[in-house]
């Protein structure tokens, strides 16, 4: 009885093992001769960074004066990116602020054709792939805060998101932060000059 016992056990699992390599082999088939369609991702970039006309260092600008960010978006994969959003929450105490956007290559700004005031919230923005130099520009100007520490900190953070219908790898590059430091100006005649400028003249 032992013995047959034990042939049936060998029997049945060499059986067994036989049906399942016949089915990786056919599962392996299948996967290199069959007709697959994959989606390729997009890969969306967006780069922010202070550029007022009279900074006082690369991250600054005068209490009360102008500020001015430009976001610079670029698809960086070879498959055209559709539909996504871009969107910049200003920080508060930047007043007066309006935007513009404009593209390089082939690119829409989807909603924010013709600019706005205010934050940014832009819809159905669309990039072609690298195959040329296509980009996305917003630039957007207001005005400092007129009062604060010295110097005051302002963080701003903007992001750009994928469209509904595009996968995207990787997603460490959708969002880009900058700190520009609120401050006094200083024209060369006196520590603080510009305070003391701007309170001397009313």
């Amino acid at each position: 009885i032992e013995f047959h016992v034990r042939v049936y056990i060998t029997m049945n699992y060499s059986f067994r093992n036989k049906y399942f390599l016949l089915f990786l082999s056919s599962l392996l088939f299948w996967f290199i001769f069959s007709d697959k369609t994959y989606a390729a991702a997009v890969d969306l970039s967006i780069v922010k960074s202070n550029t007022s006309t009279t900074p006082i260092g690369t991250n600054d600008a005068p209490f009360g004066g102008t500020i001015k960010y430009t976001l610079t978006i670029t698809n960086v994969a070879t498959t055209n990116a559709t539909g996504f959003s871009i969107t910049d929450t200003l920080p508060v105490g930047i007043t007066s602020a309006t935007w513009t956007c404009a593209t390089t290559g082939v690119a829409n700004c989807g909603t924010g054709t013709g600019g706005g005031t205010g934050n940014v919230a832009i819809t159905g923005a669309s990039i072609n792939n690298t195959t040329g130099t296509n980009n996305i520009v917003i630039t957007i100007t207001g005005t400092a805060p007129f009062s604060g520490t010295f110097p005051t900190p302002v963080s701003n953070t903007a992001t750009v998101t994928k469209g509904a219908g595009d996968t995207e790898v990787p997603l460490g590059n959708n969002s880009s932060n900058i700190v520009i430091n609120v401050n006094y100006e200083d024209f060369g005649d006196a520590p603080n000059s510009y305070g003391t400028l701007f309170a001397s003249n009313g």
